[in-house]
């Protein structure tokens, strides 16, 4: 591609097209469009060029954008509103995010998006409020949930979902009497 009207049309069109633009023509207005088109064009900008606009918009578009963000911008200049934008557009983006700015905040609104990104978080900051976020969104999460992190709000939450997530609750736990409870709840919920 190497007229400049035919470059901005097609990363309008698809801002991965960015690839394949030859960089002597890409303007920042090129690549911007790119960004704004599909976030992950970030990946096609070299490093030393990514500027603190082109990043947050890259996120904005698409949180996975984070993995190209050039790491000692994450921390501490980013501000937390950022991550979060990237954390509500997709919590799988939790995979990218520094350990050492990972707060209760990031790790609950990447859980809101999307349950699977526990997997992201050390085991020792599973609170009870992010494995309830977790197995709303897909209640066979439970399956990965130790017995005593299982409380009857989490099982409940898990069955709601999944009735299906009840064969991780017999697995992992001896309460019969707590489990039989939880399903009579259940069972008078859906009622």
């Amino acid at each position: 591609l190497r007229t400049p009207d035919l470059v901005t049309e097609a990363v309008r069109q698809n801002g991965l097209a960015l690839e394949f633009i030859d960089k002597k023509i890409r303007t920042l207005e090129i690549v911007m469009d790119a960004i704004k088109q599909n976030g992950l064009a970030l990946q096609y900008v070299k490093p030393e060029s990514r500027t603190p606009e082109m990043m947050i918009e890259a996120m904005r578009q698409n949180g996975l954008a984070l993995q190209y963000v050039n790491r000692r911008y994450i921390m501490p200049a980013m501000p937390l509103a950022i991550i979060l934008e990237a954390m509500r557009q997709n919590g799988l983006a939790l995979q990218y995010v520094n350990k050492n700015i990972m707060s209760p905040e990031i790790m609950l609104e990447a859980v809101r998006q999307n349950g699977s990104s526990i997997r992201y978080i050390e085991r020792k900051m599973w609170a009870e409020e992010i494995i309830l976020e977790a197995v709303r969104h897909d209640g066979l999460i439970l399956r990965f949930v130790r017995n005593d992190e299982m409380t009857p709000s989490i099982i409940l939450e898990a069955l709601k979902q999944n009735p299906r997530a009840l064969e991780y609750v017999a697995k992992k736990t001896r309460r019969l009497d707590e489990i039989k409870q939880i399903i009579e709840q259940y069972c008078t919920a859906r009622n």
